[in-house]
């Protein structure tokens, strides 16, 4: 299960009274098997630039202001919307204070945007106004710590895929003994798979050469995972 989810009170951002990020999210449990609806609301804040593609969609989709929503999105078989990488910008802005059981990364879907659900009103709703109160769908996530004694290895093999697609961000391509392996034998639960893509490492989620310094050098290991969608028994689009 997911910890308590809590409220995130609307805060000024380091810019500037006039330019708010409204952080108050909420938490409820998914339709699918470990998913997790958070909504949340985005305001739009002055001088940036365009910072929102849409894959399968025109570039007029997300109209003429400039915002700087700092996601890229793909529009899967006209159904849904999945978030297919994150930058720097008002989600990462918003993921940067909200606890970790709130953030929303790539891979997990948008559901509504403003009370818009179709695809098609979702991407021009993101495309008017200021503001966003954005339904989004965590799928298939899970915490874990690690914690490495001195010299010890992980015992995870990994597949970087820098600056393609954040969905498959680290990739575990195979494990050996290791601190992963013990991890697994005390935490079945919470156990680390070949298949499952490292989000976050230490709170670092955006610059990958700091997720993988991390990974490499840290003594302790807070990681945000994503199951595949084959092993929760709910398949992409269903």
């Amino acid at each position: 299960g997911y910890p308590s989810a809590g409220v995130v009170e609307p805060k000024a951002t380091d810019a500037g009274a006039a330019d708010q990020i409204f952080l108050q999210a909420a938490a409820t449990a998914g339709a699918g098997p470990a998913t997790q609806l958070v909504t949340l609301t985005l305001a739009k804040q002055e001088s940036v630039l365009l910072g929102a593609a849409v894959t399968g969609a025109t570039p007029s989709t997300l109209g003429t202001d400039k915002v700087n929503f700092g996601f890229e999105l793909k529009v899967v078989g006209n159904q849904f919307i999945s978030i297919a990488k994150v930058t720097d910008g008002l989600l990462e802005a918003y993921n940067a204070k909200a606890p970790r059981n709130l953030r929303v990364y790539a891979g997990d879907w948008i559901v509504e945007v403003n009370g818009k659900t179709t695809h098609a009103e979702m991407l021009q709703a993101l495309g008017q106004g200021s503001l966003w109160n954005i339904t989004a769908e965590r799928r298939h996530l899970f915490e874990v710590e690690l914690r490495r004694p001195s010299k010890e290895t992980l015992g995870m093999a990994l597949n970087c895929t820098k600056g393609t697609s954040d969905v498959l961000r680290i990739l575990i391509a195979g494990m050996k003994e290791g601190v992963v392996t013990v991890h697994n034998a005390t935490h079945p639960e919470r156990a680390i798979k070949v298949g499952h893509r490292i989000l976050e490492v230490n709170d670092k989620r955006i610059k990958f050469d700091d997720m993988a310094v991390a990974i490499k050098e840290a003594s302790t290991l807070t990681l945000v995972l994503r199951r595949t969608e084959e092993e929760t028994g709910n398949p992409q689009g269903a």
